[in-house]
């Protein structure tokens, strides 16, 4: 292995020996996958765009890097929540006294209310965020401090806070020149959203903000950096304002400490070729070192890179899982699920697909959310005996001596039919890392006498099966965050066909425990909710959760105040210090 992997990235660094060296005295140059594919707010979802994103705007609030802590960003401090009589929810803020916009006006309440009608216009491409937004359905901004703002939520939300770290706030000085959005307030784009569907004025602004202009000419936010460059395939810079109204606070929190002049960002589209300029010293920062060479050569104690670079992991907020409809009769009873559960060995997925660096999930929110996972749940151990003795229990019989277990069921025409443990599993193709935990499951199922069949499908094709709930096990995989998404997405019977409970999970029992954890505030109440839930899923098995990668990052040492954190893409390198060398 070490042979091949040798060869490819010679291979790989012959086709990226062209690129020009980017030349600065006060940057910090950072590997990325690929470009964004556009830099407007709302409108861009991918990775790089993200990263880029946390220099470029600022928030209401935000998760601190280290601690994963909401914290107050362009606000004073976290909101005044009440609830009203309606069962309405009243949040209050104030903006902070020294936050301006790059041309020193203030930033104030009526921004924040622009942010939010750019969400709710029908036209603009950002259909992932308007379902949340749409529980905002007012603003008032006090006309004597325009600073201070109320906001309206309809109903109680778990997300009372957590939905305003999507919400990218921007001047409207330079998003809608012409002042559109001011002839519409926020309770008609909430309350009246279909009447403005053909809207002239509204279908025009949306053209403009959707257009090529603000994907990457235009790109203006109140946060530290602006887009100084950007060279398709190549690189990215973000130059430091030379007057940021942030510089005044940098004590804060995380989110003002903005050191560098320069944060560079080179696109290395194959992994190995970034790797190769790591190796090289031409890049001070990877967070996607492959695996192999990870643990062959960085990570050890005795690595020759720890004398030059900070060695370490970071957490990464996502989770691969194995999905089990639970409509197939085959998998209908919760023994047999059981059983497939103590099946599948976790650690050697681990060692196998990730060479050690992942850790085990044992529910469906992230491992590092202590508070929130059912500390009396253990997971199901790989343990082929009790597999074994599951099946029995099931009802599952090697009736014809054929080495694969069978059952008789009675149908609902009351005839007698009988029916193999013959399972098919599907992966997204391309996905190693899937399809090595189909393989595992795979061969721990034949020596119990179940037959499993490997079957490799395009993205694309996997999710019309999944939302069709044409499968009997898949490996898929979520991505979560220290803000928690609504269970009722995934978990709630009303998204078995309306949402992304693809393996038809749920009752009353779960569904109303799911429906309170959506509308409690307290956060204490609600991790009880979550532990409860939490048990439900333990023990009806819908699926067999799998593992989290963990990123293996190197960062050069001729910068310090380092630190791993969960959130993308895995350090806060606009915190970096140079470190200084005595002469």
């Amino acid at each position: 292995m070490m042979h091949k992997f040798g060869v490819i990235l010679l291979l790989l660094i012959l086709i990226g020996c062209n690129r020009t060296d980017y030349e600065c005295s006060d940057c910090i140059v950072q590997y990325v996958a690929s470009d964004p594919t556009q830099l407007t707010p709302f409108n861009a979802t991918d990775k790089t765009a993200l990263v880029l994103f946390n220099h470029l705007f600022q928030t209401l609030l935000a998760f601190d890097f280290q601690t994963n802590k909401l914290v107050p960003v362009l606000v004073k401090e976290r909101p005044k929540i009440k609830e009203k009589k309606d069962g309405k929810i009243e949040v209050s803020f104030e903006i902070r006294a020294e936050a301006k916009w790059n041309d020193g006006t203030e930033i104030t309440g009526n921004d924040v209310a622009f942010s939010l009608k750019i969400i709710k216009c029908p036209q603009t491409d950002n259909q992932h965020l308007k379902s949340d937004f749409n529980l905002i359905e007012n603003i008032f901004v006090d006309k004597q401090n325009p600073k201070r703002f109320t906001l309206i939520y309809s109903e109680p939300t778990m997300m009372l806070e957590t939905i305003l770290t999507d919400l990218l706030i921007l001047p409207k000085q330079i998003y809608d020149v012409n002042g559109v959005l001011d002839n519409y307030s926020l309770y008609e784009m909430t309350e009246q959203a279909e009447r403005f569907t053909a809207d002239i004025d509204l279908q025009n602004f949306a053209i403009a903000f959707n257009s090529p202009k603000f994907q990457r000419e235009v790109v203006i936010g109140s946060g530290a950096y602006r887009l100084a460059s950007w060279s398709d395939g190549e690189r990215i810079v973000l130059a430091k304002k030379e007057t940021w109204w942030g510089n005044e606070i940098t004590d804060q929190n995380q989110w003002f400490k903005a050191i560098p002049n320069e944060l560079v960002f080179e696109v290395y589209k194959k992994q190995l070729v970034g790797y190769s300029a790591i190796k090289k010293g031409k890049i001070d920062v990877m967070n996607d070192i492959p695996f192999y060479a990870f643990s062959k050569y960085w990570f050890p104690k005795d690595s020759k890179y720890r004398t030059n670079y900070h060695v370490f992991t970071a957490p990464s907020f996502t989770y691969d899982y194995i999905g089990i409809n639970q409509n197939s009769p085959k998998l209908s009873d919760t023994l047999t699920r059981k059983a497939l559960a103590h099946l599948m060995d976790i650690e050697a997925l681990i060692q196998k697909s990730s060479f050690g660096f992942a850790e085990q999930v044992t529910s469906f929110t992230h491992p590092s959310l202590e508070n929130l996972a059912n500390k009396n749940i253990q997971p199901y151990a790989f343990n082929l005996a009790m597999a074994d003795s599951l099946l029995v229990m099931a009802g599952w019989q090697d009736l014809d001596s054929n080495n694969i277990l069978e059952q008789q069921f009675i149908t609902d025409s009351l005839d007698t039919i009988k029916l193999e443990l013959s399972l098919t599993i599907s992966y997204n193709s391309g996905n190693d890392r899937r399809k090595k935990a189909a393989e595992i499951l795979q061969q721990a199922a034949k020596k119990v006498g179940i037959q499993i069949t490997i079957e490799s499908v395009e993205l694309a094709n996997l999710l019309d099966k999944l939302k069709q709930h044409d499968f009997e096990l898949y490996v898929g995989g979520w991505i979560s965050s220290p803000k928690l998404s609504n269970p009722m997405v995934v978990w709630h019977t009303s998204a078995i066909n309306n949402g992304s409970n693809y393996v038809s999970f749920g009752n009353e029992k779960s569904d109303e425990i799911i429906e309170q954890i959506s509308q409690t505030i307290d956060p204490n109440k609600r991790a009880k909710l979550y532990q409860e839930l939490h048990g439900i899923i333990h023990e009806d098995v819908p699926y067999i959760f799998l593992l989290s990668q963990k990123q293996c990052i190197a960062i050069n040492k001729k910068f310090n105040n380092i630190y791993p954190s969960g959130m993308l893409p895995g350090y806060w390198a606009a915190g970096f210090e140079r470190v200084r060398i005595s002469e």
